[in-house]
């Protein structure tokens, strides 16, 4: 029996970041409205870290409380305009209790502008590749503890943010919970992406059976942190349905969520695994 009977279509906004938050939130409701007239999607995802380019000076300086802050009042008034859900990427956080506690955070717009979801980012980019790279987000940012789901058309979403696909553990939790697509806001740096970022998406949707979402910032050779850009959809056969360059742009693909039950009929993975002999589980 088919669990679903509906097809989605996605918009990945690849956008261009600068240090002027103001440009920068500007460029992406321009985009957005580009992407809702072009296409009509009824999802719309923008990238990690799209208001602000990566500087640990930069997180302090344009931390934002939810529900209070410029990019909020932003996302939710363009959502509930044009009538869609939006992914708006992450934004650093500011914890409103203790106003000094600072998160990675994706918020989630429904068609009304509400606020259904918001994921803090689990795993931070604590890595060196060697003496002129390295990456300290924990120096300055707090982990997140829970998983993060919501519903578009009775189909459920989970969310991670960059590092956070580099887990199999957290994606196959989702698929436990019921989730059929996964999308990770990223900002991979060029050089890693290059080693991981296409494998990593493949990889989150053949181990689940799934179709993940992979969108990063549009490359800037000029900037510190070089991103990788190639933003991507992939389905539950490891399909690349979409594939950007390293500028900015607009992706499209329509999901068919039909695909999804085939596919793990004709695969059943999941009803495979050796539960007597491993496992994997929450803790929390």
């Amino acid at each position: 029996m088919q669990k679903y009977n509906t097809n989605l279509g996605v918009a990945l906004v690849q956008m261009h970041v600068t240090n002027d938050k103001t440009v920068n939130l500007t460029n992406a409701i321009r985009l957005i409205r580009t992407a809702v007239h072009k296409y009509s999607p009824k999802i719309v995802v923008l990238p990690e870290n799209f208001s602000f380019l990566y500087d640990k000076l930069n997180f302090e300086k344009y931390a934002e409380v939810i529900p209070h802050g410029e990019t909020y009042i932003e996302l939710s008034n363009i959502a509930k305009e044009l009538r869609i859900y939006l992914v708006g990427g992450s934004i650093i956080e500011r914890d409103d209790r203790t106003k000094t506690i600072l998160y990675n955070t994706t918020m989630v717009f429904n068609p009304a502008g509400t606020l259904i979801a918001k994921h803090r980012k689990i795993h931070l980019s604590d890595m060196e590749l060697d003496t002129d790279f390295n990456l300290r987000e924990s120096d300055i940012l707090k982990r997140g503890t829970t998983l993060t789901t919501f519903e578009v058309d009775g189909i459920k979403v989970g969310l991670g943010i960059g590092y956070d696909m580099s887990f199999g553990e957290m994606a196959t939790l989702y698929r436990k919970n019921g989730v059929d697509m996964l999308i990770y806001p990223s900002a991979y740096p060029a050089r890693l992406g290059l080693l991981h970022w296409d494998q990593l998406n493949r990889v989150r949707a053949i181990d689940n059976q799934l179709f993940v979402v992979g969108v990063s910032p549009a490359r800037d050779d000029n900037t510190e942190l070089v991103y990788y850009g190639h933003s991507m959809v992939v389905d539950p056969k490891g399909r690349v349905l979409v594939r950007g360059g390293d500028r900015e742009e607009i992706l499209y693909t329509d999901l068919d969520f039909q695909d999804v039950d085939r596919y793990r009929a004709q695969i059943q993975l999941f009803p495979h695994k050796r539960l007597d002999v491993y496992d994997t589980i929450v803790k929390y």
